[in-house]
């Protein structure tokens, strides 16, 4: 590998760290495209729109992570992720949304 491609990786680094490496490419593309998914559907509303700020790699790498928890932590469905029902509650999802 390259010196220039990765300079932060050398024979010390940790595995993740070689693994993000291939995902954050990845993730980089799912901003942009996602990004230019909500630009087109604002295009297509038929009245004035507010348009909401572009989402960031942090924030899709924070929506991936929680996908992948909530398969740690199974619950009936999607909406019981965020409910506030005592019996349901679980501060982690929309903690870290926020």
């Amino acid at each position: 590998m390259k010196k220039s491609v990765a300079p932060y990786i050398n024979k010390d680094s940790l595995p993740l760290s070689v693994l993000m490496l291939f995902f954050i490419e990845m993730f980089h593309l799912l901003v942009e495209q996602t990004n230019v998914y909500y630009q087109q559907y604002l295009d297509r509303q038929a009245g004035p729109s507010r348009p909401l700020p572009d989402i960031t790699l942090l924030d899709m790498t924070t929506f991936v992570a929680l996908a992948l928890q909530m398969g740690h932590k199974l619950k009936d469905t999607l909406h019981d992720y965020w409910s506030r029902l005592r019996h349901l509650h679980t501060p982690f999802y929309g903690e870290a949304m926020a």
